[in-house]
C-alpha cells in the first residue's frame, strides 16, 4: 500500500481554495468574491427614502450590477483593495451606505430622496484584508482539510520519511499529468428567458414620460416642471403613486409597485434629473445598462425616447451660459 503523500506545502493559491479559506474564517465576504475574480456581481439592495413628516416608506428591492476590471489573486493587497472600493463607491454610491443605521441618517438629511444601502456592505471592505490573510496562509502551509495551518518542520518530518518508492510514483505521476486549465466559471443567470427584450412600441411610447401629457400637467401644477433637478425627478414619482400614475404605469406593462425612473443619460456621466431624460422601465432595467447609453438600452427604450433626450441635451448645452429654463424647451428642438 503506498503511503500517502503530503503535498501542503506545494499548493498554488487558486479562487477556488480561497473560496473554502474565506467559509471557514469570514464567510459574510464570499458574495463579493465574484466582483475580484469575475469583475461583475450581481447585487440586489434595499431603497427607502422618508418623508417631511418623518415617515417611512416601504423599502423595495433594487437590482444593480456592480462592475470592475477583473483582479488577478496573487496581486490583491490589502492597500490595493482599498484603492479599488473607494472608486467602487464613488460610482456605486449604495456601497458606501453601510448598514440600515447610516442609511436611516442619510434619509433623514434628505427628506424626499430615495437611499440604497445593503446591511451587508461592510464586508465590501473586508474582503481584501481575509484575502491577503489566506494569501499569507498558503505560503505559510495552510491545509483546507484541518481548517489551519499545518506545522513546516512537521511537514518536513513527513517528507522526510517518505519511501524512494513513493517519491518515484509521485515524480512519474506529476510528469503525466496535463497542465492544469483554468476555466472561468459560466454566470449563472436565474432570469427568465425574455425578460430584456423590447416592450411592444405603444407600450415604449407609453414609458416615454415626456409624452405623458398627464404627467406634464401634474408637474405644472405642483411647480416642479420649469427647472430640471432633483425636486423634479421626486414629483414624477410622486405622480406615479397617484391613481392616474398607476393606471399608466399598468397600461405601459409596468407593474406600479415595483418600476424604476431611468435616466436616458446616466446622471453619473453628465445627465439630468429632466422629464425629457427620463423612461418608465422595469425595477430591474437600472441593472441591465448601469451607466451605458448603449445601443441595447437605446433599442429596449425606443427612438421616441432616445433622440428626445438626445434633443433636450443638446438645448441644455445650448441655453446653459444663459441660465435655465427648462419651460422654453420645445420637445421638438434639434
Amino acid at each position: 500500500m503506498q503511503a500517502r503523500l503530503n503535498t501542503t506545502t506545494y499548493n498554488v493559491p487558486s479562487w477556488e481554495r480561497c473560496e473554502t479559506y474565506l467559509k471557514q474564517n469570514q464567510p459574510g465576504t464570499i458574495k463579493w468574491l465574484a466582483l475580484m475574480r469575475d469583475g461583475q456581481l450581481e447585487w440586489e439592495a434595499k431603497e427607502c427614502s422618508v418623508d417631511l413628516n418623518g415617515v417611512f416608506s416601504a423599502k423595495r428591492s433594487v437590482h444593480i450590477l456592480i462592475e470592475m476590471p477583473p483582479m488577478p489573486l496573487a496581486t490583491i493587497t490589502r492597500a490595493s483593495w482599498h484603492e479599488r472600493v473607494k472608486q467602487l463607491k464613488k460610482t456605486y454610491p449604495a456601497l458606501a451606505v453601510t448598514g440600515s443605521p447610516a442609511a436611516i441618517k442619510l434619509m433623514k438629511l434628505t427628506p424626499g430622496i430615495s437611499v440604497q444601502f445593503d446591511a451587508a456592505a461592510g464586508f465590501v471592505s473586508s474582503i481584501g484584508l481575509n484575502i491577503a490573510k489566506y494569501l499569507e496562509a498558503e505560503t505559510n502551509g495552510w491545509d483546507p482539510a484541518l481548517g489551519r495551518i499545518v506545522s513546516v518542520k512537521a511537514m518536513k518530518r513527513s517528507a522526510t520519511a517518505t519511501t524512494a518508492t513513493t517519491t518515484a510514483v509521485a515524480a512519474v505521476a506529476a510528469v503525466a499529468a496535463p497542465a492544469a486549465v483554468i476555466v472561468k466559471r459560466p454566470k449563472i443567470s436565474h432570469e427568465a428567458p425574455g425578460r430584456r427584450d423590447p416592450p411592444t412600441e405603444t407600450a415604449k411610447l407609453l414609458r416615454t414620460a415626456a409624452r405623458c401629457p398627464p404627467l406634464i400637467k401634474y408637474l405644472k401644477s405642483e411647480r416642479q416642471f420649469a427647472h430640471m433637478n432633483k425636486g423634479q425627478w421626486n414629483c414624477i414619482r410622486k405622480w406615479c403613486e397617484t391613481t392616474d400614475g398607476v393606471a399608466w404605469l399598468k397600461a405601459a406593462e409596468l407593474d406600479p409597485l415595483s418600476f424604476h425612473l431611468h435616466h436616458v443619460k446616466a446622471y453619473s456621466v453628465g445627465g439630468h434629473f429632466s422629464v425629457y431624460n427620463c423612461v418608465f422601465a422595469p425595477g430591474s432595467a437600472n441593472g441591465w445598462w448601469g451607466n451605458l447609453d448603449s445601443p441595447h438600452m437605446r433599442e429596449y427604450i425606443g427612438d421616441e425616447a432616445a433622440k428626445l433626450s438626445d434633443r433636450h441635451a443638446k438645448w441644455a448645452a445650448a441655453q446653459a451660459a444663459k441660465g435655465i429654463d427648462q419651460g422654453k424647451f420645445h420637445p421638438d428642438f434639434e
